[in-house]
């Protein structure tokens, strides 16, 4: 014999209210989530006023933002989240900075590009990429292109020098650390 199963009620259910909750006060509805995040978020803009929102946001981080990416995040952090700018929520901002760290490569390039892209989609993510980056680009191609061109100067000479001097500070720091005395109390 076959059994059939109990018919399944496709209908919503409303979910139990907890007991120090009066009913019709529910702490967070959806609508609430829902005006909650836009007053995070910006409201949408023509993608050209978008692009130019990313190009002026990230144009001025290439010349400022030094320090390694632990300083970029707090940068954005400060900037996207909790600024003026408010892109992201931050629950967003920790979902981007999830994805960039388990992806290889630098996470605050990443975020910056994947920032770009939550803004102003692709185009948004590759001139949030250029704009953080060329500064570091730029001085990394004009120092490359200067010693190139003074290899066989008598900067070399100077340029051997200073290999010699940044080679014995490490053992110079390390010994003034160890053989100065310690402080009376």
């Amino acid at each position: 014999m076959a059994t059939e199963n109990p018919p399944v009620d496709t209908s919503v259910t409303a979910q139990p209210v907890a007991p120090d909750v009066e009913k019709g006060s529910q702490p967070e509805s959806a609508a609430a989530e829902v005006q909650a995040a836009a007053e995070v978020l910006p409201t949408a803009k023509t993608y050209g006023a978008r692009l130019w929102e990313v190009t002026a946001a990230f144009f001025p981080m290439g010349f400022i933002a030094f320090g390694g990416p632990q300083a970029h995040i707090g940068l954005f952090l400060k900037t996207f989240v909790e600024g003026k700018k408010k892109w992201l929520d931050e629950q967003r901002f920790m979902e981007l900075m999830s994805l960039g760290q388990a992806m290889p490569g630098p996470t605050s390039t990443q975020m910056a590009t994947a920032m770009g892209i939550s803004r102003a989609g692709v185009l948004g993510g590759l001139i949030s990429f250029w704009l953080f980056d060329w500064v570091g680009f730029g001085v990394q191609l004009g120092v490359g292109c200067a010693i190139n061109a003074l290899k066989n100067d008598a900067s070399v000479d100077g340029l051997n020098t200073y290999k010699m001097v940044m080679l014995g500070m490490g053992p110079a720091a390390i010994s003034q650390v160890i053989f100065t005395p310690p402080n009376p109390v």
